[in-house]
């Protein structure tokens, strides 16, 4: 289960709403390890319509509504040394049409997203991760044509650093960092992890 909080900073006299929830998301993962050293993994969720209206308002004030969608992702991790290990990620967020699309003939875009990076084991406690992604949001499409800069990419830096807690309990503090991007905001992300393992 994952659930975000977006905080949006505002201008000096923009009284509308600064924040809300994101898009939540839950599913399932399975892991497994086909050789030493090599883990590979495969999840599937569904992802929940954000329940911020702010952060679904078009500049020109017209409220494009959220849509429920369907993920899946797969991912793996390769140990190099004692200390260092290679991962990398691919995932897809297929969204359902809503009413509204429906009657406008819209066809909303699904979204793609891939991520590398390494992983490095600074001591017994303390793990440091730096990595890259690159997302991309497909055209969208009313009525069989194309909607003219409509397609979204953006490429983003993924540093992270954690602390294990316990040995079934670690938190870790992390960033996305935007670098370049095609009709997108220039947004930053920081983000908190708590993961159990059972």
């Amino acid at each position: 289960m994952r659930a975000p909080y977006v905080l949006r900073l505002g201008v000096r006299g923009d009284d509308r709403p600064l924040s809300g929830t994101g898009r939540a998301a839950f599913g399932a993962r399975y892991e497994r390890s086909p050789r030493p050293l090599t883990y590979v993994a495969a999840s599937a969720g569904i992802v929940l319509p954000s329940t911020s209206r702010a952060l679904r308002t078009h500049p020109d004030g017209t409220l494009h509504r959220d849509h429920l969608a369907v993920s899946g992702a797969a991912s793996f991790k390769q140990v190099l040394l004692d200390q260092t290990a290679a991962w990398g990620s691919a995932e897809i967020v297929f969204p359902f049409a809503n009413e509204d699309d429906d009657l406008a003939e819209r066809d909303p875009p699904a979204t793609f997203r891939f991520a590398a990076g390494s992983l490095f084991q600074i001591d017994d406690r303390f793990h440091a991760s730096a990595g890259a992604s690159f997302t991309r949001t497909n055209r969208d499409r009313i009525a069989g044509g194309i909607v003219p800069r409509s397609d979204q990419f953006r490429i983003d830096l993924l540093p992270e650093v954690g602390v294990a807690l316990h040995r079934q309990i670690d938190v870790a503090i992390g960033a996305a960092l935007p670098v370049s991007g095609k009709n997108t905001p220039q947004s930053y992300l920081a983000t908190a992890t708590a993961r159990v393992r059972f």
